[in-house]
């Protein structure tokens, strides 16, 4: 046994089936289980008989010249515990190689697990891998059976939507696996410095609640060669094997566990750690821009793009403007893109430049949003200039419903929040706030008695079924709060303070975060869809940046912080979409982007 500060490291098992168990002290200073490599089960719901159970290590390789693939899962043979008593060394024979699972633990740093395969005596026998991985189970209190169902939080930033999906390093932006259950978390961290150092081999992360040898949450990591599928998933079969030459092959990671009395600060802990330990680092280094954002834009966007980009329409006393955008059939004011978040941008810069130029097509374009032919405060957020017409919104994101000629919340509010910011930031003549009030008297009136706002409206300004009571609700919720705020109106308040406790009841808790892009885009999906295997609901980072949005907004429209609080929250989720390392094993500085979705690899 290893112990340091409220965590221990436990060796179990006996006659050479030895397993870990993971503990953390309470506040009553007890300690609890909270996860191991292994469990003394029973046989079966029938035979009662002790049996132990371990998936730790899983290896499977094929020898050179044998095509027959070879397998060992569960269980080491030898421990040995260090000098100091910091750490703890497992070890088996495989197939003539020892696999070595070190533990450590360091004073304010989490359990730091290291795994490496050798060839015994110094030989350098090359062969095929076709997997190396570290299983742990999710044992509060050591019990399995599926007790700790429904989680209260789970993680991985890939889902599976076929059983050999995995989590391949490709989507190791923030990575982590994490689950909490009744006051009990456990979160597996790989180490980016390791990584960096990949052998030929790739590496993946998975979290499965089932399918799995114990019936509890396994968490696991290792060496997984692994393809793209399509570009919206990652998959290993049987058949996968990576040639190795005989050199070591390691992987490691870092393990927190431990009791909360909220299970949001779980991804708050392991955000934090992340950025701590390799995202400071990252940023003192924050390549590859060699210009600032002004001259890049002065010399090349503004200078060369932007003249051939921009299209005017209208009559010469009131020119409208906007990006024509062919593949989105024109002049887009979408929650993808919005010409008011160019019109933002060129608006600033006009402004500190002088250049009258760009200040006359930011007011074309606020001319054009503004033109948009209204319905009771609805409005339309494509303008095609081959048809010289509005469109509703764009064909892909709402061909389910009425793309041409009905209405789009999403789209109908990231536009009315850009008029918003445009309007505090460089002034208003009372027009844009004006426009944003009759589109929050839309929403209030079209408000659902659960307090979600559609997302979807018929050209006959009907909701429509499709995403009925989605994320959307977040960004309208957060247009109505603001223009709550600015105007002082009770019953838009009052819509306000409905929609936001929709989302911290139904989008909040499950994160279900289900916006138009995680069904309707490149990675399609049933509007019903859940990862089988982990139960976590696909979702965007777009309606969680909303929901951010929203909760900023019913803070400062109340002064509750609550609202703050959750806020912060789904900023820290929002967080574990950004890249806070760039990968060697790819040639672009990738530090600081963000992914998608939880079925992206974008």
């Amino acid at each position: 046994m290893i112990e340091r500060g409220n965590v221990r490291v436990v060796d179990s098992g006996e006659a050479g089936q030895h397993y870990l168990r993971f503990e953390s002290r309470g506040h009553d200073g007890t300690w609890h289980v909270v996860c191991a490599t292994g469990l003394v089960d029973t046989v079966s719901i029938w035979d009662e008989r002790p049996v132990a159970k371990s998936e730790d290590p899983l290896c499977e390789w094929k020898e050179a010249g044998d095509p027959a693939p070879r397998a060992v899962t569960g269980f080491f043979d030898k421990v040995s515990p260090s000098a100091g008593g910091s750490s703890l060394a497992l070890s088996r024979d495989v197939g003539g190689r020892v696999v070595e699972e070190t533990v450590s633990l360091k004073d304010d740093a989490p359990i730091h697990v290291r795994v490496r395969c050798t060839d015994i005596g110094g030989r350098r026998r090359p062969f095929e891998l076709g997997r190396l991985m570290t299983n742990l189970y999710f044992l509060p209190e050591g019990k399995a059976a599926r007790s700790t169902e429904p989680l209260d939080f789970a993680w991985l930033p890939l889902l599976h939507k076929e059983k050999d999906h995995v989590c391949g390093d490709h989507f190791f932006r923030s990575p982590a696996a994490m689950v909490a259950s009744g006051g009990f978390f456990a979160a597996l961290v790989p180490d980016l410095d390791a990584l960096a150092a990949r052998g030929p081999v790739r590496h993946a992360l998975d979290l499965r609640v089932t399918d799995t040898l114990v019936e509890a949450p396994r968490l696991s990591y290792g060496l997984c060669p692994w393809e793209p599928h399509g570009h919206v998933h990652a998959i290993h079969t049987a058949d996968m094997f990576s040639p190795v030459s005989g050199e070591e092959l390691a992987y490691e990671f870092d393990l927190f566990v431990g009791t909360t009395a909220d299970y949001r600060q779980v991804p708050r802990l392991v955000g934090s750690w992340l950025w701590e330990r390799y995202g400071r680092r990252f940023l003192e280094d924050a390549r590859p821009q060699v210009l600032p954002f002004e001259e890049y834009g002065r010399t090349y966007v503004y200078a060369e793009e932007l003249p051939r980009s921009v299209k005017w329409t209208g009559d010469e006393k009131a020119p409208r403007a906007g990006i024509d955008n062919r593949d989105r059939r024109g002049a887009n004011f979408h929650a993808w893109e919005n010409d008011l978040n160019v019109a933002y941008g060129i608006r600033h810069y006009g402004m500190k430049w002088g250049d009258a130029s760009l200040a006359r097509i930011a007011d074309g374009i606020l001319r054009m949003y503004l033109d948009s032919p209204r319905r009771d405060g609805a409005f339309p957020c494509v303008f095609n200039f081959r048809a010289n017409a509005y469109e509703g919104t764009l064909y892909w994101t709402g061909r389910a419903v009425d793309p041409r000629e009905g209405f789009d919340a999403a789209a109908m509010g990231v536009a009315t929040w850009w008029a918003l910011l445009m309007a505090d930031d460089f002034g208003d003549d009372g027009t844009l706030r004006n426009a944003a009030a009759g589109y929050a008297r839309f929403l209030r009136d079209m408000q659902l008695p659960s307090g979600a706002v559609p997302t979807y409206f018929t050209r006959n300004l009907q909701p429509a079924r499709q995403l009925l009571q989605s994320a959307t609700t977040c960004i309208s919720g957060a247009v109505l709060a603001r223009v709550a705020r600015l105007t002082g109106d009770a019953r838009i308040r009052d819509a306000a303070l409905r929609a936001g406790r929709w989302a911290a009841d139904n989008a909040v808790p499950g994160l279900v975060f289900d916006d138009f892009e995680a069904y309707y885009s490149c990675s399609p999906k049933p509007l019903h869809a859940v990862d089988y295997w982990t139960g976590i609901r696909p979702h965007c980072n777009l309606s969680i940046q909303w929901g951010c949005d929203q909760m900023l907004s019913l803070y400062e429209l109340t002064g509750d912080p609550a609202w703050l609080d959750t806020g912060e929250y789904l900023l820290g989720i929002l967080s574990l979409y950004q890249q806070v390392w760039s990968p060697p094993f790819y040639t672009e500085y990738l530090f600081g982007g963000f992914g998608v979705m939880n079925t992206d690899g974008e």
